[in-house]
């Protein structure tokens, strides 16, 4: 049975770690409500 891929179909990266990842985009702060309205808002 073949490994399942990460969605979008990119297979995982050696030496990538999520938490540090994370932590660092979540350490940038809130995005602006213009550009937050637009992403929730925005239509497939």
């Amino acid at each position: 049975m073949p490994v399942p891929l990460i969605v979008g179909g990119y297979p995982e990266t050696p030496e990538f770690a999520y938490r540090p990842h994370l932590e660092g985009l979540i350490g940038h702060g809130e995005l602006p409500l213009p550009l937050l309205r637009r992403v929730v808002l925005e239509r497939p």
